[in-house]
Parts: C-alpha cells; structure tokens; sequence
C-alpha cells in the first residue's frame, strides 16, 4: 500500500519502453513499475511507418501510413485474491455455528424427550439389565 498523502511519481519516470524484433517483426513493449489505481486509463498506441509524416489524427480510414489502438488499463489490488478466501472461511464458520445450535437443541429436546417417557425412576431406565419386581 502506498501513502496517499504523497503524490504519485509521473508516468514517464515509472514507465519504461522496451523494443525488439520477434520472427522478422517488431515490437514494442509499454512496462508501468510500480502500477497504481490512479493509472486505470485508457491508452492509445499508436504506429507509424517508418519514415511516414505522422500526425496527431491517426485514423484507420484517413491515414494508411499508420495505425492506433485503445486499450484499457486494469489494475488490481495486490490483495484480491485474498477477498474470495476470507469469503469462503466466513461462510464455513457461519455454517459451523448453525449446525452447532442445532445439535445442541436437539440433543435438549431428545433429553426433555426421554425423562417425559421414562416412570419417574432414572436408575431403572438407564440400567435396563435389572429386574423389575412387579
């Protein structure tokens, strides 16, 4: 996390250009270190052949001499991936709870249930190997 209260450096000193040539074409490579929300933005690239007079009106229909293209830069918080886990030990924990309330209100009423059907005498229902005299 960075300090608000402080200004985010300018784009041109984070960033960084790299150039090379892949099977015969080149390419160009746009690097942001360090990215930060603020540079959620749309950005333009635009290419020019070279030794082409370039200008600032870049259309594909107009000008066959060079091309652009509009991209939208995401950026992600560095603790994303941790949201959808707190998530799923949260709901594990609230399941957890529910069913322990449960259990335990049922083991209540399966007791309430057996001192309601027993003859009043515990010692002989809970030893069911002793005679009853009759």
């Amino acid at each position: 996390q960075r300090d608000k209260s402080v200004p985010v450096a300018p784009l041109e000193e984070r960033s960084e250009v790299t150039t090379g040539l892949h099977d015969g074409v080149p390419f160009s490579t746009l690097k942001f270190s360090p990215a930060y929300i603020d540079d959620r933005q749309i950005y333009i690239c635009q290419a020019a052949l070279k030794g082409a007079i370039t200008t600032d009106n870049c259309d594909g229909d107009t000008n066959k001499e060079c091309d652009e293209t509009v991209t939208l830069l995401r950026v992600k918080d560095p603790l994303a991936a941790l949201y959808p886990f707190i998530g799923i030990v949260a709901e594990v924990i609230v399941l957890c709870v529910v069913i322990f309330f449960c259990e335990k209100n049922k083991s209540d009423d399966k007791d309430d249930f057996e001192e309601a059907a027993g003859n009043g005498n515990t010692v002989m229902s809970s030893n069911s190997n002793l005679r009853q005299r009759k």
